[in-house]
């Protein structure tokens, strides 16, 4: 099911597949309701890679996400990684902004992680936000 919703929406604006993909991952996961921290904690990661390999319009792989992204956007530039690294950990925790303020309160409503990571990238689609820069 995975690989039809991805052949499926590879057309589509990244932000747009990884929702779609995610609503789809989110009915077929057994373990998207887990409240056990550590589940909680595996299920983020598993989610992480899901959305980063949709966006990229790649396969889902367990190597770090910001080795992934440098792959996919800067192959040829020895230092795209590093610099990815780094760059997510400064945003790692945008304080309130729009999304992250979303993110929390859908999480706190009891949602499932994959919806939570919904509807922060239908925050970020917003032209006041992430998707200022999008025409």
């Amino acid at each position: 099911m995975d690989r039809a919703v991805a052949d499926a929406t590879r057309h589509a604006n990244a932000i747009d597949r990884a929702i779609a993909v995610l609503a789809l991952a989110a009915s077929a996961d057994p373990r998207a309701y887990t409240r056990a921290p550590e589940g909680r904690a595996l299920l983020g990661g598993r989610i992480m890679r899901l959305v980063v390999a949709t966006m990229l319009n790649a396969k889902s792989s367990a190597k770090p996400l910001h080795l992934q992204v440098a792959r996919g956007w800067a192959p040829d530039n020895k230092h795209a990684a590093d610099l990815l690294r780094r760059a997510l950990v400064l945003l790692a925790d945008h304080e309130l902004n729009a999304s992250t303020f979303t993110v929390r309160c859908a999480a706190s409503t009891g949602l499932n992680l994959y919806d939570s990571v919904i509807a922060v990238l239908v925050a970020l689609k917003g032209p006041k936000h992430g998707g200022a820069g999008v025409l």
